[in-house]
């Protein structure tokens, strides 16, 4: 009996230690210099638990959407700061096979601004079309460099799957 009652508090008091952790836990807050561009362009955002903002584009004319992230995290080269801003096309588990990695060099070399990238997690390579840009970038650059990350990932994401699923 002794054993259950022990049982029974130590899975009360982790429950309760779970629960404490969910209401100490901060939520996650993006670079403001971010927000107050999304907000000025009214273009509407989540903060994922990264702290980078998503954002949703749909496109009226065929009935499209693509998502696309704006890192809050920045980079540094000398003296110059750059974040990311990025949007899958395709997703594998198993890394892309040589026709898909040649058709999305081949598409980078056409691209103004941008470039595709192969992003490796632990169960998937992403291919991803991304834009780095000045972290103190204004609206109207930060709204160029969304709309060449969206439509680029957006496009290729049709030409190689036929879907609309990223």
């Amino acid at each position: 009996m002794k054993n259950i009652i022990f049982a029974v508090t130590m899975l009360i008091a982790l429950a309760a230690g779970a629960l404490a952790a969910t209401f100490d836990s901060p939520q996650p807050v993006g670079d403001p210099r971010i927000k107050a561009v999304l907000e000025e362009l009214e273009i509407k955002y989540e903060v994922d638990q990264d702290g980078d903002y998503k954002v949703l584009f749909s496109w009226e004319d065929d009935g499209r959407s693509q998502v696309a992230f704006i890192n809050s995290g920045t980079e540094r080269l000398d003296q110059m700061e750059l974040r990311e801003i990025w949007s899958a096309a395709y997703v594998s588990a198993k890394p892309l096979k040589a026709k898909v990695a040649n058709r999305l060099l081949e598409d980078s070399f056409q691209k103004k601004l941008g470039s595709w990238q192969v992003m490796k997690t632990s169960d998937q390579w992403i291919g991803m079309f991304t834009v780095k840009i000045d972290a103190d970038a204004d609206a109207a650059s930060i709204m160029t460099a969304l709309e060449a990350v969206l439509t680029s990932a957006d496009e290729m994401e049709k030409e190689l799957l036929g879907l609309d699923d990223l």
